[in-house]
């Protein structure tokens, strides 16, 4: 097999026979330029533009002679016989990255990777474990989709990548679904040691490439971070939205996710990926707690200019973002079509949250009339300016791998690139709740005075159960500490409620007299609660808000009663959560009950419809 030695005596030998690739490989090493651009690195590299230009379309292919057959190779061009002879190793005379290979089956062949193949690239990947080695697809980057090629050059010029076990990936490629017409699946795949990484991808070339505005035409390297741009004005203008927006037109969105925030952020690199110390999770509810969590993906250490912190945001595709969200915002052993339900809701929101940001958060200004003052405040998730989503409550829970199994795979998987739209043609900001208490509530009672279609109270008689399986089912081992969630009671007295409240949100109250539901949604939530003080009276909203006040963390609802014995209040509540569109719990319940993810999405989204964004 080849070693790192035959190749150095091969670049050797070729930089001093081949002047015109000499010059281009030390023109990379001294004159192409290359600039970080967020968790990217954009390279300036005009050699580059014979591959970004290739026209490879049949006609154009058939017109000309195959570049990579022996027999059109420059004659000075030579090469290593690898494998039984089944290929043969080159030098690039059109470098990207440095010590880079192209990887020739000796049969004029067309791009398409079979098992041998793949095992083929394992084999030499882990011959020279210093190097990346590649593979684009006909319509995926290749400027020779009539020849088959592999890829190979030193892999410390890229972005940190996430690779995952070989023999998963391979399974991952049979899986993925053959375009009409076509004998291959589109996609990218990268290999590093033994270990590989798969980049499903949704269309060769991005709209930007085809009008003239932006030559970028992505090929693995591209797809993995490192983007290649022949042209100077292209180099200087790329921006991380312009190029976040092309990956994710190619191939499957990438995601940026804060996960904490601290003085000093401990981290330690492992496999593929990254693990941070101290996170804290449920921040200021009754779980929360402090973990060690480890991610995969990109890890980008961030300054807060506004607390002076440092941010840890990880940068990841949106698959490989959902298999955290899913097993840490339910058990990953909860059945099937529930999984597959919560991946089409958890990708339809975090897309929404990266192409049309909700409003900020916003506190309404205090209106004074007869000593009754308004406090209304609207907790949102639209307030992050460094990342895309937090990686608590407040967004989405993402804590890391450990929970994730076969069937949290599956889940994903089986609905890649699924997500609802609204009849209007937007995606669907699909909230979900742990449970409704029996009916699901509007989303202006909650969060901004508008209204969807999509998320109209709708009535949930499955959440009111006590089966304990099942609850173990969708419930972390946190979740579980909360026993009772469907109907709850809580107790306080006049001095206890009154120095919560104070000490929640400070508006001067005084002793607590009285609590006025004002307004109410269909669920029965208060999006209006009038609390009457010794001292002023003020309306205090929404959903949240409330239930921020009334307790030393969160109460469970705002879907409660109020009732009074001596000064003592009585708070008897339903559901556990917000209550607008899924009813986890309730659609957990439906699955075990044999309804298939689609009837779980109807039942809580109405007049919403699927959608394939990519990946199919």
């Amino acid at each position: 097999m080849i070693s790192p030695c035959d190749i150095e005596s091969l670049f050797e030998r070729q930089m001093k026979a081949w002047p015109e690739a000499a010059q281009r490989i030390r023109d990379l090493a001294e004159k192409v330029e290359r600039r970080e651009v967020g968790p990217y690195i954009v390279q300036w590299n005009p050699a580059r533009a014979v591959s970004t230009l290739a026209k490879v379309d049949k006609t154009s292919l058939e017109k000309r002679p195959c570049f990579l057959c022996r027999e059109n190779r420059p004659a000075v061009q030579e090469g290593i016989s690898i494998l039984d002879g089944r290929w043969e190793v080159l030098i690039n005379p059109f470098p990207i990255l440095e010590r880079h290979l192209t990887i020739v089956c000796t049969q004029h062949t067309p791009q398409r990777l079979s098992r041998q193949d793949f095992d083929d690239m394992l084999e030499i990947s882990r011959a020279l474990p210093e190097f990346i080695v590649f593979y684009n697809g006909a319509r995926c980057g290749a400027s020779a989709p009539d020849h088959k090629h592999l890829q190979a050059g030193l892999a410390e010029a890229l972005p940190q990548q996430l690779y995952d076990d070989s023999e998963k990936v391979w399974e991952e490629i049979k899986a993925l679904p053959i375009p009409e017409g076509r004998e291959e699946a589109d996609f990218n795949l990268l290999m590093q040691n033994g270990r590989a990484r798969l980049i499903s991808r949704s269309q060769h070339r991005p709209q930007c490439y085809h009008d003239g505005t932006c030559l970028v035409s992505p090929g693995a390297l591209d797809m993995a971070g490192l983007i290649i741009t022949p042209r100077e004005e292209d180099f200087r203008a790329l921006t991380e939205e312009k190029i976040r927006s092309i990956l994710s037109e190619c191939g499957t969105p990438e995601i940026s996710v804060g996960i904490m925030e601290a003085e000093k952020i401990e981290a330690d690199e492992t496999a593929g990926g990254f693990t941070l110390h101290g996170v804290t999770i449920g921040k200021d509810f009754h779980w929360q707690r402090r973990q060690d969590q480890s991610f995969h993906g990109r890890l980008r250490i961030l300054e807060n200019k506004e607390s002076g912190k440092e941010v840890a945001v990880n940068d990841i595709s949106i698959e490989d973002y959902l298999h955290s969200v899913i097993s840490s915002e339910m058990s990953g052993t909860s059945d099937l079509e529930f999984l597959k339900a919560h991946a089409v809701i958890s990708r339809s929101w975090a897309m929404r949250m990266m192409v049309a940001r909700q409003l900020p958060q916003s506190e309404s200004p205090a209106a004074e009339s007869n000593n009754v003052s308004r406090h209304i405040r609207i907790y949102d998730s639209s307030a992050h300016t460094l990342f895309d989503v937090c990686a608590d409550d407040h967004c989405q829970r993402y804590q890391g791998v450990g929970g994730v199994n076969e069937t949290v795979e599956r889940a994903i998987r089986e609905t890649r690139g699924e997500v609802l739209y609204s009849q209007e043609g937007e995606l669907c900001d699909t909230r979900f709740s742990k449970c409704c208490g029996g009916r699901t509530e509007r989303f202006s009672t909650c969060w901004q005075d508008k209204d969807y279609s999509y998320l109209q109270p709708v009535s949930c008689p499955y959440c009111d159960t006590h089966d304990k399986q099942l609850l173990r089912q969708v419930l972390n081992d946190y979740d579980q500490e909360t026993v009772q969630f469907h109907d709850w009671q809580v107790r306080y007295t006049q001095d206890e409620l009154s120095r919560i409240a104070e000490e929640k949100l400070h508006l001067g109250l005084g002793q607590i007299l009285d609590l006025l539901p004002l307004e109410r949604g269909e669920s029965g939530r208060i999006r209006l609660l009038r609390v009457v003080g010794t001292e002023r009276t003020v309306d205090v909203g929404k959903e949240l808000e409330i239930r921020k006040m009334f307790s030393p963390t969160h109460l469970l609802s705002s879907n409660f009663e109020v009732q009074r014995e001596g000064t003592d209040f009585i708070l008897t509540g339903h559901g556990w959560g917000h209550g607008v569109g899924l009813c986890q719990i309730g659609a957990a319940v439906m699955a075990a009950e044999g309804h298939d993810y689609r009837s779980i999405l109807a039942h809580y989204y109405p007049t919403s419809h699927l959608k394939q964004n990519y990946g199919k």
